[in-house]
């Protein structure tokens, strides 16, 4: 038997295929036992790890053959739809700081979209821990959720994309600077 899934190789840098020892996705499987036509057999699974932004809404074929020991052959093609989930902020500051009292922390930001559309803007959500603040307030943003001193803890800032939009499967960082009440970008301290 042989599981031919090297079209998902563009879908991530992470696909497990069975009887795959080289890891050029495709799997030749040996040594089944008798082989029937009409009788499934199992040889494991096709495991596909985070998809990259490119393969967002797309579908790919792994197809499956086998001969049976009368020495007929079968095919079976299997799709495979990789999903797109849309922005994912994925260049945040890493979840643990220490600040010293008065300190400011840098606030990186950029996101993938994992679609085939494009995004006419972003919403990036930050909770802050109790005693931590922006130092600017920004049009774009919405504080919520006052805490024990009446301090704002939660900030959701709507971040509107270049002219246009931001384009699909692809990786952007936030054009944050200095702090600065710019349209369409946040402080960069907290």
């Amino acid at each position: 038997m042989t599981v031919d899934a090297s079209a998902l190789e563009g879908v991530s840098d992470d696909v497990e295929v069975p009887c795959d020892p080289d890891g050029d996705l495709i799997g030749v499987c040996e040594d089944l036992g008798p082989v029937r036509r009409g009788v499934p057999v199992g040889v494991g699974q096709v495991r596909v790890g985070p998809a990259k932004a490119s393969a967002a809404d797309t579908t790919r074929q792994v197809r499956v053959t086998a001969t049976a020991g009368d020495g007929s052959r079968g095919m079976q093609r299997f799709p495979v739809h990789v999903m797109g989930t849309g922005p994912a902020f994925d260049r945040a500051p890493a979840a643990r700081e220490r600040l010293d009292p008065g300190g400011t922390l840098p606030l990186p930001g950029g996101f993938t979209n994992y679609s085939r559309s494009r995004l006419e803007a972003v919403e990036v959500s930050l909770t802050l821990s109790p005693g931590l603040s922006l130092t600017e307030r920004f049009r774009n943003c919405l504080w919520r959720t006052p805490d024990e001193e009446g301090a704002d803890r939660t900030v959701r800032c709507k971040v509107v994309g270049p002219s246009p939009r931001w384009p699909p499967t692809t990786s952007t960082s936030a054009p944050y600077g200095p702090p600065t009440t710019r349209r369409g970008s946040a402080s960069r301290t907290a």
